[in-house]
């Protein structure tokens, strides 16, 4: 049975020797499908980014107490403090990616932990670049 292929769908050895037009398909907003075991999609990070938030958003709380910051998010099992807002949020970055290598180490399997996956692909689309992180978590009305 012959497969017909669809617009900027590609077969894995096929991909290999279109990577950079699938590159500009990505950027440019649209999405280009590679097809080896499954199908996998190739999208630009903010396209990816503005599709998980919209069901994963960051809204961090925020607490001044007795000269304590604390962030979290509701439902969230991580925490940030300090005693000034900056330190607190470089504390709650540092429990965010925490909790994202956790998540994909193990948590993932915990029925419990499941619904978090949105966030950590949030916190893993930002590649360890932590200005990124900072934006994507704080700054959500504004695009990065």
């Amino acid at each position: 049975m012959t497969t017909v292929q669809r617009p900027h769908e590609y077969g894995s050895r096929e991909a290999r020797d279109h990577w950079k037009e699938i590159l500009d398909i990505a950027e440019s907003g649209s999405v280009a499908v590679v097809r080896r075991n499954a199908p996998v999609a190739v999208v630009s990070r903010q396209v990816l980014d503005d599709a998980l938030a919209v069901g994963s958003p960051f809204n961090v709380q925020v607490s001044f107490f007795e000269g304590q910051v604390s962030m979290w998010i509701d439902g969230l099992p991580t925490h940030g403090a300090g005693d000034t807002l900056d330190e607190a949020e470089d504390d709650f970055l540092n429990a965010l990616e925490d909790y994202a290598d956790d998540w994909i180490d193990d948590l993932h399997r915990a029925p419990n932990h499941q619904a978090h996956g949105g966030r950590v692909r949030r916190i893993l689309l930002c590649a360890g670049d932590r200005d990124l992180l900072r934006r994507v978590v704080f700054d959500e009305a504004e695009p990065v």
